[in-house]
Formats: structure tokens, C-alpha cells, sequence
């Protein structure tokens, strides 16, 4: 890691020093409490005055940076209760603008334009001089964000080397992934494309040397072949078949000239996941090499895709404003090979995309190492839902996709699982199991096993959603899972509402001590901002598509992608997108579309979420902070709905507090009945008058001292 200023390397200090700096980087704009810092700069080796060791290191970041900064602006590092923060604009820092260059190229690509998404992912790959945070790979977060970036640098190289295909720089491909793909031969993608190129240069043999060797690793590395489509390749390759090199004959029998047959633009089956969100219907579905189509050409109708089981997630529209937490995500989960065993908890509200995102965690696993099992189940609540309900959704779904290793490896332990699987019997000569209800450690622990058995034979990331809504003996499992996971090939992705709204108070507490432990990842989702909007736009209505729609959206909505979506869909039915409009007449048509929404949404909030939106409507035009946290019984659902956009601060923490959704306030009071309004005034009136002795309200807008999520990554 080096910072420079004006080309002239700034003197960063020891080692220690160094990791803090990298360690608040990883995190730009973010707060990191101060005792995320002291655990991941000390560990068990902390100083005996860690906070002023640390504010002293602070002290001396800060007068390094100082050249930097300029005699005329603050430090680019603040104190930001609970922690500090290191603000700096991203096009400053080399690994986000490789992160932007990225996605700007795969973004080009998905739109035909290899052209550009060449230009942007050279200028991506020229920004890397070696591994990034090499340095500091004893320290957890920083190794996993140093194995993200070069999991997305590899990622980089293979989409440039697409693009290459399709203009037909083969040279350049060959000499970019020669070395790259003799590193990396699991990465099937990679091989794909030199083997590709290789042919196109005439060097077959070469190419099928590739092929050999690629094969041979993998059998003896891991025990597999290799992909369906990279065997595609190889055949194809060997019938002399690859780009279409076959001159087709017209109808008269004379061959075509390739001179005289402009090719159609190459694509690829090993395409990037951002190529795959483009039209399918151009895509050759025949080969996994790109191929070369002359336009007046007569050839078979292509394979049809197949369609996806019912079974795999389907996401419509693309994932915006969450890159970087699905990059998180993958790096972590791609670890479960390894044995790493990370366990992930997405917090949000519901409509802040939290489903969508483990959608897309899906497809990249499956994208990134097919041999990584992922299995979905979702807790429920209210009548009729069983316990364990979300287990029996994991242990349904293993047994039907591996019935003979699930048998052998849950036979064991029949009896003990009963409860889970109501109705499974190990052999046909069997009688019904019974359980333990006396000792339900022992179904616990017998599901651990079974899920140990078979994460062994097969790498398996388990994703569980909404766990807020699921039952005390679901949540001892995933606890007794949690602490047994290490080592393990088993990773676990959490999804449910931020803990502070919990409605069941043991059961937070059995999520936030499950979350306080090692190789523990948390992600608080926010709301999205206007630039995200204005992409949301664009996916869903196509482009050019008037700037103001996006801007009335981003303000109606405060930043949810449910209610976006659905104002879009609810907007296209009142007329195209595309056609201008007074600005008076869109007002009003989106006003009119986000009161039915805004009344959906709210019926999904949490009901201490609920009710603080409702103290603000009855206190409006605003509610002093401290006067709300007291009526809310605790600063930290506050600080929850101003984290999803539903409050918006006015200054500092003492300041007031305003509803952000227009026309929110008015479509809560409407409902209101005379008696709750009654009891929210007199609340509030009573909030007014602090407590004798009380120092303040129990949390604040910047940090709660209890979260786990604001922990960051204890990993």
C-alpha cells in the first residue's frame, strides 16, 4: 500500500499505523467504531491505554496526510462517534476506481460495445502494481478484501479478454492470459478464452495442449471434469468447427467469400454476468466459443436456451446500488471451498433489496465455482408454521438433490431428525421416527452433523432469509451451526430486519451473540441514492427517459427499490415513461401512484418503525431528536429509520427529525383511529418533559453502543 501526493510518496510510518490507514480505507466514508479498530489492529495483544495508542496512531495519520489535504480544508480523517472515518473521494483511491472502470466495462459489454468496455477494463487492469493489501494479510478483513479484489481483477482480465475476441485482437488476448491461465487453470472461463484465441492464431495444438492440461488439473486438484462448455470448446475445436470456419456453400453450390461477408458482432456463452442481462435472442446458444456469423448466411435456428428450473432464483432486473455488498458477499462465500466458513447477515428493512441480493449471490456463486452447492429457505410466522420450518426447507431440498449421499449421510440420525422431517423414513422397512423431545440439543446437533457430512462431499452455502420472523428453536440451531462452523466447508448468508426492531427481545439476543463471533460479516442496506434511481430507471423503462422521473421517484421513495419498482410499473400503466410531460402533470401522476404504494410499504415496516413514523406525523412539521427517542423508548429504532430513509436528520444528533416520503405524514394520520391518535399526543407530550437524572436518550442518530452491525466486519 502506498499514498502519494503530487507524485511524491507520503511517509505513512510502522507497520501498525499502516493497517489503520488500510483498515478505515477498506471502509471509505463508512464510521468504524473504535473498538473494531482496537479488536482488528491488536487482538488478543491489545496495549494496556489501547484507545490513546489508537488516537495517538490517528494523530499521526492525520499530519501525514496534511500535504495532502491543503492549509484551507479539514483532515480527510474525522472523529465520528462511535469511531472515525476516512473521507476521500473514491477517483482518489486506485481500488475504486478500479471498481468503477469495472463495472463500467461490463456495463459496455452487456451493451454490445466492446469497443469501450475494452478501453475501460485496460484502464481498470493498468491501475494494479501487485497484490493489494499484501501486506497485511494476518489481519482477517483485510486478506478477504484483498481476495476480493483479485477475485474481481481475474474477473476483469477474463471480460477484456471477451471483448478482445469479439474485435479480434487475438495477439493481446494470448499474451494477457498466457501466464494468467497457467495460474489459474480452475478458472474454466479464462482457459475458454486463450483456448479461443490460440485457435485463431493457428496454434491448435497449443490450444488442445491447453485443454489437456486444464483437464489434468482439475481431476487430480479436485476431482472433477471439466465444464459442459469448456468440453463444447475442445470438440468444437477438434472438428475444426470453432468461429464457424467451415465455408458454408449457397444454394448454387459456389462457397462464400469471407472477404466479401462482413462477420456479425462475436459473442460468447462464457460471458460475463453483466453480458448475460442482454438480449439472450442474439446470442449463439450453440457453442462456448464467440462465433462468427456472416449476415447473408443461411444457418440452423440455434438451440433454445434452456429454461431455468423453478427451483433457481430469477432476478428481472439488474442488482444497482448493491455492488459492492455483493462483492463482499461472493469473496466471502467463495472462501467456503477453502473451509473459511464465514457467516453473513444482510440487516434492512423490507424493499431494500435484501432478497434480490442473495439472488444475485446465487448466480455469481454458481458463475464463479459451480461445485459450490447453494440452498434457500425462508423462516415464516404465524399459524401453522411448524418449528424449524426453515431447516426443513434446507434438509426437503438436500435430500431431493442428493438423495443418495443425504441417506447415507441422515440414517444415523432418523430418529433424532422426526421434527424436521416429518414423514422421512432412511428405508422402506422402517417405522415412523420418533425424535428427542426430551433433549432437542441432540436433533440440533444432529442436524449439524448431517449438514457437516455433506458440505465435506460438496462445498454448501446456506442462505436463510427473514430469520426476524423465525422461531426460538430455528435460531438455537443456526446458533449451534454458527459456533461449530469452523473449518468447515459451510458458509451461511443471514437476511432479516436490523436487530433493533426485533419484535422478540430473546431472540435478538440470540442473534446478536451469534453475530459478535469470528469470520462474521454484517451489512446494514441503505437507502439508494439518485444515481441509483436513474440506473433503476433506465433497466426497467430503456434510456432517455426524462431526468425528472428519476429525480420525483428518488424523493417519493427515499431511496427503496421495491417502491421504485413498483411506481414504475404502477407509472408505465398510466402511460409510456418516454413522453415529456409538465412538470405539474408528473407530479401529480407520481403523487397519485405513491400513495398505494407508500400504504404497502408501511404495512411491511415493523411496528416500533411504525409507530416512530407515526410520533413524527403527529409532532410534525418536526420532532426534536432527543424528544423522539425518549417517546420511542430508545435511540435505536430511531436510528434504524433514518438509516433506510424514512427520517431524514435536520444537523446535528440534537436536531429535528422530519418524515422523508412526501405526502407520508398525511396518509399516516388519515388512518389513525381517534383513540390511537389520542395515545400518540398524549406519548409525545409526555416525551417533552425529559426524566429527572436522565442524560441523554438511550441511542443517537450516528451509532447505537449496542449493535452488532455496527461492528463491520469481525472476520
Amino acid at each position: 500500500m502506498a499514498a502519494r501526493n503530487q507524485y511524491r510518496d507520503i511517509p505513512l510510518g510502522p507497520p501498525r499505523r499502516r493497517t489503520l490507514l488500510a483498515l478505515l480505507l477498506i471502509r471509505l466514508g463508512r464510521v468504524v467504531p473504535t473498538t473494531v479498530l482496537i479488536e482488528e489492529l491488536w487482538r488478543d495483544a491489545r496495549p494496556r491505554q489501547a484507545v490513546a495508542t489508537l488516537q495517538s496512531h490517528i494523530s499521526h495519520l492525520r499530519s501525514a496526510l496534511a500535504p495532502a489535504v491543503g492549509a484551507d480544508r479539514s483532515s480527510f480523517l474525522h472523529f465520528r462517534a462511535p469511531g472515525y472515518v476516512l473521507r476521500l473521494p473514491p477517483d482518489q483511491v486506485d481500488a475504486y476506481r478500479f471498481e468503477q472502470l469495472f463495472s463500467s466495462g461490463r456495463r459496455y459489454l452487456a451493451g454490445r460495445n466492446p469497443l469501450a468496455a475494452r478501453d475501460h477494463l485496460t484502464r481498470a487492469l493498468a491501475l494494479w502494481h501487485g497484490a493489494p493489501y499484501a501486506e497485511f494479510l494476518a489481519h482477517p478483513s483485510l486478506a478477504d478484501e484483498s481476495a476480493r479484489l483479485e477475485q474481481m481483477r481475474l474477473t476483469a482480465l477474463e471480460t477484456s479478454a471477451e471483448a478482445g475476441l469479439l474485435l479480434g485482437r487475438t495477439a493481446e488476448v494470448i499474451t494477457e492470459l498466457e501466464r494468467e491461465a497457467h495460474q489459474h487453470p480452475a478458472r474454466e472461463r479464462m482457459v475458454g478464452h486463450l483456448m479461443t484465441a490460440l485457435f485463431r492464431s493457428g496454434r491448435q495444438a497449443e490450444a488442445l495442449e491447453m485443454y489437456a492440461w486444464t483437464r489434468s488439473y482439475l481431476a487430480e486438484e479436485f476431482g472433477v471434469d471439466t465444464s459442459a462448455e469448456l468440453q463444447q470448446l475442445h470438440t468444437a475445436l477438434l472438428r475444426q468447427e470453432l468461429d464457424g470456419r467451415r465455408r458454408p456453400t449457397t444454394p448454387g453450390g459456389h462457397d462464400r467469400s469471407e472477404a466479401t461477408a462482413p462477420p456479425r458482432q462475436l459473442w460468447t456463452t462464457m460471458s460475463s454476468p453483466a453480458a448475460d442481462t442482454a438480449e439472450p435472442t442474439s446470442l449463439p446458444e450453440s457453442a462456448m466459443c464467440a462465433q462468427e456469423v456472416p449476415d447473408h448466411v443461411g444457418c440452423a435456428e440455434p438451440a433454445a436456451a434452456p429454461s431455468p428450473s423453478s427451483s433457481e432464483p430469477r432476478v428481472t432486473y439488474p442488482l444497482i446500488g448493491r455492488e459492492r455488498e455483493l462483492g463482499l458477499l461472493v469473496a466471502a462465500m467463495a472462501g467456503t471451498v477453502a473451509g473459511r466458513a464465514h457467516l453473513a447477515c444482510v440487516l434492512g428493512l423490507s424493499g431494500l433489496g435484501k432478497t434480490h441480493l442473495v439472488m444475485e449471490l446465487v448466480q455469481r456463486l454458481r458463475a464463479l465455482d459451480d461445485g459450490i452447492e447453494t440452498i434457500q429457505s425462508t423462516a415464516f410466522s404465524g399459524e401453522g408454521v411448524p418449528p424449524y420450518w426453515p431447516w426443513t426447507q434446507v434438509l426437503r431440498q438436500l435430500s431431493a438433490a442428493r438423495p443418495e449421499e443425504f441417506r447415507a449421510a441422515a440414517t444415523p440420525f432418523a430418529e433424532l431428525l422426526a421434527p424436521l422431517l416429518p414423514g422421512w423414513l432412511p428405508d422402506e422397512n422402517g417405522g415412523p421416527p420418533t425424535g428427542d423431545t426430551q433433549n432437542p440439543f441432540r436433533t440440533h446437533d444432529a442436524l449439524c452433523e448431517v449438514l457437516f457430512t455433506l458440505s465435506a462431499q460438496r462445498p454448501l452455502v446456506l442462505l436463510l432469509e427473514d430469520v426476524h420472523r423465525a422461531d426460538a428453536a430455528t435460531l438455537d440451531v443456526l446458533r449451534l451451526l454458527a459456533n461449530r462452523r469452523h473449518g468447515h466447508p459451510l458458509g451461511i448468508v443471514l437476511t432479516c430486519w436490523d436487530l433493533e426492531v426485533w419484535p422478540d427481545i430473546p431472540r435478538e439476543g440470540t442473534m446478536t451473540e451469534m453475530l459478535r463471533g469470528p469470520n462474521t460479516q454484517i451489512l446494514r442496506l441503505g437507502a439508494l441514492t439518485l444515481r441509483d434511481v436513474d440506473a433503476l430507471v433506465e433497466a426497467h423503462a430503456g434510456p432517455n427517459v426524462d431526468r425528472r422521473v428519476a429525480e420525483v421517484l428518488h424523493q417519493q421513495s427515499v431511496g427503496s427499490p421495491s417502491f421504485v419498482l413498483q411506481m414504475l410499473s404502477l407509472l408505465s400503466e398510466a402511460g409510456d415513461l418516454h413522453t415529456p410531460r409538465p412538470p405539474d402533470e408528473l407530479l401529480n401522476l407520481v403523487v397519485r401512484c405513491a400513495r398505494k404504494v407508500l400504504r404497502q410499504e408501511f404495512a411491511e415496516l415493523p411496528q416500533p418503525v411504525l409507530r416512530v413514523l407515526r410520533l413524527c406525523a403527529v409532532a410534525a412539521p418536526g420532532i426534536e431528536h432527543d424528544v423522539l427517542c425518549r417517546a420511542a423508548g430508545g435511540g435505536a429504532i430511531v436510528e434504524s429509520a433514518v438509516r433506510q430513509g424514512l427520517l431524514a436528520a435536520a444537523g446535528h444528533p440534537g436536531g429535528r427529525l422530519r418524515i422523508t416520503p412526501p405526502g407520508a405524514r398525511e396518509l399516516l394520520l388519515s388512518e389513525l383511529t381517534g383513540e390511537e391518535d389520542r395515545l400518540l399526543h398524549a406519548t409525545y407530550q409526555e416525551a417533552l418533559t425529559p426524566v429527572p437524572g436522565e442524560a441523554g436518550p438511550r441511542g443517537s442518530v450516528t451509532g447505537s453502543p449496542t449493535a452488532p452491525g455496527e461492528t463491520g466486519d469481525t472476520g
